[in-house]
């Protein structure tokens, strides 16, 4: 499935025509995300400085290190993990099994809402 991450179709448009052949993204034409429908989000756990702590892989990391469900080695890491998601499921947010980062709106799973985009609205494009 493809994921484009945040900056509505015009964004869309110029990251499918950047990146089409990896199959990463979808074309705002033909589909949608649950991340530009503001129903998903990425997210790190950082501390009350700001600063990111330690976890099992970069965003979007095709391993099995990156699994929600970490069983890594590394004990303080998986203790890391388990608090953002303690912090995400007390916030309304499902954790995405495949992907310790990815994070979908609770309401939205079990009552979703049609996405529609700008052009079905019938609202102009926007010119920059």
């Amino acid at each position: 499935t493809g994921r484009l991450h945040g900056g509505g179709a015009a964004a869309g448009a110029v990251v499918v025509e950047a990146g089409e052949a990896t199959d990463l993204f979808v074309s705002p034409e033909i589909g949608w995300s649950r991340h530009c429908a503001g129903v998903a989000v990425d997210v790190t756990l950082v501390d009350a400085q700001g600063q990111p702590q330690a976890m099992p892989t970069a965003f979007d990391t095709d391993s099995p290190l990156a699994r929600a469900d970490y069983r890594g080695p590394d004990p303080q890491i998986a203790q890391n993990v388990r608090r953002l998601h303690a912090a995400m499921r007390a916030a309304g947010f499902k954790p995405a099994s495949s992907e310790w980062w990815h994070f979908d709106d609770e309401a939205f799973i079990h009552r979703p809402q049609p996405v529609l985009t700008s052009r079905q609205l019938g609202l102009p494009p926007l010119n920059r």
